[in-house]
């Protein structure tokens, strides 16, 4: 049954380290209206959370992580919405249907005002829904059943408050699609944490083309820790933007998991800044032959943010394909970590898989953790993975300011020079306009 652990047993991490930092009871007062097994569903990973307690630096994914900035708050689980500036969205959008999900809750009625354009098609159910609907719930609970070993234990936390989120459901041979989704994030009087979570199933030879925002409001306070769950079947596509600008004083926690079939693409384009602390993990799975992916990510950070990037693509069926590229521009006394990871199965014979992770440096005092990693268990492949980490070029600047252009100015261009050939990447004219302008207004200190 879903709700028994399949996981090897494991101790806590430390006896005095607990998860306090969230009212679990909470759980009893506001989402009790839920089907026995999503119940026990929840109390098995309540305990799992509790017992594992917080991550600890001798993990290996968790030796750069400080969570100081969430162990020292006490966060209210958000089930309530706050309010809406409407007028805000408004440069995101394009005519294309919206999803919103206002302080962790989905909200269907403020999702068809933003865009009164119909979904065409496309079925979305509230989780709460989902959770009971015979067609959804095998796909929610196979979904589910997909575990990150390294990461178990805070995962758990997030299962735990398994109640907020959607699901949408793409019929066979949908034509292609363009879907606008907001995780918005409101102020209020008190540290707040979410755990939306999205269940996207493709069926056989479906288009989808998604942009994903994640917003919050300068002067909010909260944890988001959600997750994206991702089915593509046979011959189905699936083109993903997402763009991370949240709150200052925010931290963000997303696993973004994906399965993928026979001749299915997934195509990924991600941007990531603005949270204090924030942490982006992917785990893609091509489990038949023509699965294909391509990951790319741009990372800006700057003051005393930090970022961090775990990704693990595995081949688990022969001739399946894999690029991922990340680049990273760091200012002030900011950190990031990027953690890349290519699997390569015994039965994976004709895989091809490149990895790139590039950095940029604008201070002396930003740091970059960087660990490309290849494991590869069949003779039969082509896999290549590397690294950069520079700083900005002396003789580039000299020649910028000989030429008239002042030294912020140069640094400027010299460091959208860098992400640009990222920028280029995205397909859809609208979706990569957002992105050259939030560098703009990134590289200019707005």
């Amino acid at each position: 049954m879903l709700y028994q652990s399949k996981s090897p047993a494991m101790k806590p991490s430390s006896k005095e380290d607990p998860i306090h930092c969230v009212d679990f009871d909470s759980l009893t007062r506001y989402a009790d209206d839920v089907p026995s097994w999503v119940d026990q569903y929840r109390t098995q990973q309540k305990q799992l959370a509790q017992t594992i307690g917080w991550p600890h630096r001798r993990s290996e994914q968790w030796r750069y992580t400080s969570l100081r900035s969430l162990k020292e708050k006490q966060f209210q689980w958000s089930q309530s919405k706050g309010f809406l500036n409407k007028e805000a969205l408004s440069p995101f959008l394009d005519g294309s249907p919206c999803l919103v999900i206002l302080d962790g809750v989905y909200d269907a009625y403020l999702s068809e005002e933003i865009s009164p354009t119909p979904l065409k098609g496309m079925r979305v159910l509230s989780l709460k829904k989902a959770l009971q609907d015979p067609d959804a719930l095998p796909k929610i609970k196979q979904a589910l059943e997909q575990k990150n070993p390294a990461t178990i234990g805070f995962d758990s936390l997030r299962e735990a408050f398994l109640y907020h989120g959607f699901f949408l459901h793409c019929p066979e041979a949908m034509a292609q699609s363009t879907l606008n989704i907001f995780y918005v994030n409101a102020a209020k009087n008190h540290p707040y944490c979410l755990f939306p979570q999205t269940f996207i199933h493709l069926d056989s030879e479906a288009e989808l083309h998604l942009r994903v925002f994640h917003l919050g409001a300068q002067d909010a306070d909260y944890w988001f820790h959600g997750a994206s769950h991702l089915h593509l079947s046979p011959r189905s596509q699936l083109t993903l933007e997402s763009f991370q600008q949240e709150s200052p004083l925010s931290c963000h926690f997303h696993t973004l998991s994906a399965q993928i079939e026979r001749d299915a693409r997934l195509k990924h384009w991600h941007l990531g800044a603005g949270s204090q602390l924030a942490r982006q993990t992917s785990l893609i799975h091509l489990k038949a032959p023509g699965s294909e992916v391509v990951s790319t990510a741009l990372n800006i950070t700057r003051a005393k943010n930090q970022l961090e990037t775990f990704a693990l693509i595995h081949h688990e069926s022969e001739e399946t394909q894999s690029r991922q590229e990340c680049k990273n521009i760091l200012a002030d006394q900011s950190r990031q970590v990027f953690s890349g990871t290519i699997k390569v199965s015994p039965g994976a014979k004709g895989t091809k898989a490149l990895q790139q992770n590039h950095n940029l440096l604008l201070s002396k005092e930003a740091e970059i953790d960087t660990k490309p990693q290849l494991e590869i268990d069949h003779d039969d492949v082509k896999c290549s993975h590397g690294a950069t980490i520079g700083q900005m070029n002396d003789d580039q600047l000299f020649y910028l300011q000989s030429r008239g252009i002042a030294q912020a100015d140069g640094r400027a261009l010299l460091a959208k020079a860098f992400a640009s050939e990222l920028v280029l990447e995205i397909k859809d004219s609208f979706s990569q306009s957002l992105a050259q302008q939030f560098l703009e207004e990134w590289l200019h200190g707005s």
